[in-house]
């Protein structure tokens, strides 16, 4: 369990505290104000009852952040909460109704196996593994500064230097059968997502360049005229799409060679969610509630792995990373193959109208209905 003391605030704790309150203050007294006046004048359509009652809950919750900010820049000691981070986490509170719908992720550390639910500036300072000190006020505790006493993951903290690992060196091995289909499931995604972004995309420039040309053309040039509305426009798309495509061109050429990067790691935190992370702190709702994802991250890359995995590693931990050449995209980590990309129901809609809109565009056009009577 974390240990806790309670000691004097130091000059540069109340300096800290009486910076946040100067800040704080004011700007909770403009927005009450401008509540004020939004409920006054703004929303009359609204019952008198129903804008009393959000004035009210409103005005309660910002006195209390504006209160504990105030007060604490009078307080006289601090509590210091001292401990190892043993896991972080990320997640969202309540049911998810819409897929649509953002629930605001919440943060929590796990000091010494304690869980504590902190703010976004607490989660992305510390890192799994470090020992930390967590200053909170005595009697709001307000939690104001986060110091890191020991981090594993710094190279200075190694207790001795290493003998040399060559196999920790970045080599290439032949591609396995798992990284084989991991490779064919990302070069499918990336074939469907990109080109039908490429599609969406390359129509968007050839419009564009037919406004701009339509804008400033010179009379008179009907050849030039139609090379800029066919040949022109249609080299425009396809470079579009092209561009977008090389990506897909990269994993197809690591799925030809044969062959992966192979490389050793350094780990410098471990995140668990009980959602799908969009990056570090972004959390994806409405799916995956119940879920359980892990993510480690290191000095290159974040990557999810598998909670059973998670479990084993900390800051400082070593992992070997498969990867491709070329691509780039991660394959395995410590012989565990990584989870690929699937395609979903919204991708073969795409699809479909894509094919659509091709074979409406490219097909043989309908003969013109005969509207005169036949010859008497």
């Amino acid at each position: 369990m974390p240990t806790e003391t309670l000691v004097p605030l130091t000059a540069a704790d109340r300096a800290l505290l009486r910076r946040r309150a100067v800040f704080v203050v004011p700007l909770g007294v403009l927005l009450g104000l401008a509540v004020i006046g939004m409920l006054g004048g703004g929303v009359v359509e609204l019952g008198t009852r129903i804008r009393v009652l959000f004035g009210v809950f409103f005005g309660a919750v910002l006195l209390f952040i504006v209160g504990v900010h105030a007060g604490s820049a009078f307080e006289r000691e601090k509590r210091v909460r001292v401990g190892v981070v043993t896991g972080k986490r990320v997640g969202i509170i309540g049911a998810v109704l819409n897929s649509n719908t953002r629930n605001s992720p919440r943060y929590y550390l796990s000091l010494d196996g304690a869980d504590e639910q902190v703010e976004s500036w607490v989660y992305e300072r510390v890192r799994t593994g470090q020992t930390v000190e967590l200053h909170t006020t005595a009697r709001l505790r307000n939690l104001f500064d986060v110091v890191v006493l020991a981090d594993p993951a710094e190279p200075a903290a190694l207790a001795a230097p290493e003998s040399l690992d060559l196999a920790g060196i970045a080599h290439d091995e032949p591609l396995s059968g798992a990284d084989r289909e991991g490779l064919r499931s990302h070069a499918g995604c990336a074939l469907v997502r990109r080109t039908g972004g490429g599609v969406v995309l390359g129509a968007f420039a050839w419009a564009a360049l037919v406004v701009i040309w339509a804008v400033a053309r010179e009379p008179g040039n009907s050849q030039l005229d139609l090379f800029i509305l066919g040949p022109g426009g249609g080299f425009v798309a396809l470079s579009v799409l092209f561009v977008l495509n090389l990506h897909t061109l990269s994993l197809l050429h690591d799925h030809r060679t044969g062959r992966k990067r192979v490389v050793t790691e350094l780990v410098r935190d471990v995140v668990r969610s009980n959602t799908p992370l969009l990056s570090p702190t972004a959390v994806l709702s409405g799916m995956g509630l119940d879920g359980n994802y892990a993510w480690v991250q290191t000095r290159k890359r974040w990557v999810g792995v598998s909670p059973a995995l998670a479990d084993t590693l900390m800051a400082g931990s070593r992992v070997r990373v498969a990867t491709g050449p070329r691509s780039g995209v991660v394959l395995a980590v410590d012989g565990e193959a990584v989870v690929p990309p699937r395609l979903f129901w919204l991708d073969y809609v795409c699809v479909a109208i894509v094919v659509a809109a091709l074979g409406c565009l490219f097909g043989p056009a309908p003969e013109p209905p005969n509207v005169w009577p036949d010859a008497m």
